[in-house]
């Protein structure tokens, strides 16, 4: 045409994850259910937190030794608050990935039915071997 050739457009693609499906017997589950994961409106740690679809079980991420509150001060709202975040802040603690009955509980705790040690950042890209608590201890199940 009259202008010439069309200018190279990137490509810019973004995809909303919603939620993980937790799949797996139940044998190597222990208490933690079966199926899908939704994320709800909260973070702790800079991270998202997810509700089992049914009620009952949330997948979150914890610092070691911390208090819940300490993941929810106004220090981590640079995460997802449109403010220009630090991502090294993500990565400058120990911490771990869990299922619990309730958001917060611990690895210590009995009401905490699962638990992986990575930073990772979203569930999705945990690489770690996930714990699982049975009867009376945690057993790996690589495959969570």
């Amino acid at each position: 045409g009259l202008l010439g050739p069309p200018a190279p457009v990137d490509i810019i693609k973004a995809e909303s994850i919603v939620g993980f499906q937790v799949q797996g017997s139940i044998e190597k589950l222990g208490s933690i259910g079966k199926g899908l994961m939704l994320r709800i409106p909260m973070t702790l740690f800079g991270r998202p937190v997810y509700e089992f679809e049914g009620g009952g079980q949330y997948l979150y991420f914890l610092k070691k030794e911390a208090k819940i509150a300490e993941g929810q001060s106004a220090s981590w709202e640079e995460f997802g608050a449109g403010v220009e975040p630090n991502p090294q802040k993500l990565f400058e603690m120990e911490g771990y990935w869990a299922i619990g009955v309730d958001v917060g509980d611990d690895s210590e705790s009995e009401r905490c039915l699962g638990y992986c040690e990575d930073l990772a950042v979203t569930p999705d890209q945990i690489q770690r071997t996930w714990y699982v608590r049975g009867a009376s201890s945690f057993h790996s199940n690589p495959e969570l």
